[in-house]
């Protein structure tokens, strides 16, 4: 249970995808060696693109296939078959109650992936096509909003990662 929890933290945090998207992902999307996951897209609300993580989420991912015996099923959805938006928020609300964080939500890691991207000078049509979305204005909100608190937003602190080891 543990490599599914992070599994789940590692993807929305390295890729700031939606909840919707997670739960399409299937372990073919999965590029271990190039340490990349494609995201199909549903070209209504998201883009079809490819997203790189880092290597030491991507272990983490590669340990959760392995602990569920699907690493070597390439049509096997990543976290069950019935994976929907309600079912992964809830294995992180599940999560947020064990560790007393009740503020832990989903739209939390996207926001802060978004951030963390504009404090590192991604431009906004290059965030915009990364996010997969097909609204610019959505997306230019974040740039408001970090202009408006960009002394609260701290730098680089390392990958969140390095807290467990």
């Amino acid at each position: 249970m543990v490599y599914l929890y992070r599994a789940i933290i590692c993807i929305l945090a390295d890729t700031g995808c939606s909840l919707s998207e997670i739960g399409k992902i299937l372990v073919k999307d999965i590029d271990v060696r190039s340490c990349v996951i494609n995201f199909e897209g549903n070209n209504v609300r998201f883009k079809a693109r490819k997203i790189h993580i880092p290597k030491k989420s991507m272990d983490v991912i590669v340990k959760y296939m392995k602990s569920i015996k699907i690493i070597d099923k390439p049509d096997s959805n990543l976290f069950n078959k019935k994976s929907s938006s309600r079912t992964i928020q809830k294995k992180i609300n599940d999560l947020a109650n064990e560790l007393n964080l009740s503020s832990l939500k989903s739209r939390s890691f996207r926001d802060t992936f978004v951030l963390r991207k504009i404090s590192e000078g991604m431009k906004l049509d290059d965030l915009v096509v990364l996010m997969g979305s097909t609204d610019t204005q959505r997306a230019s909100r974040y740039i408001v909003y970090y202009e408006e608190n960009i002394n609260k937003i701290s730098g680089d602190s390392g990958h969140f990662l390095d807290s467990y080891e």
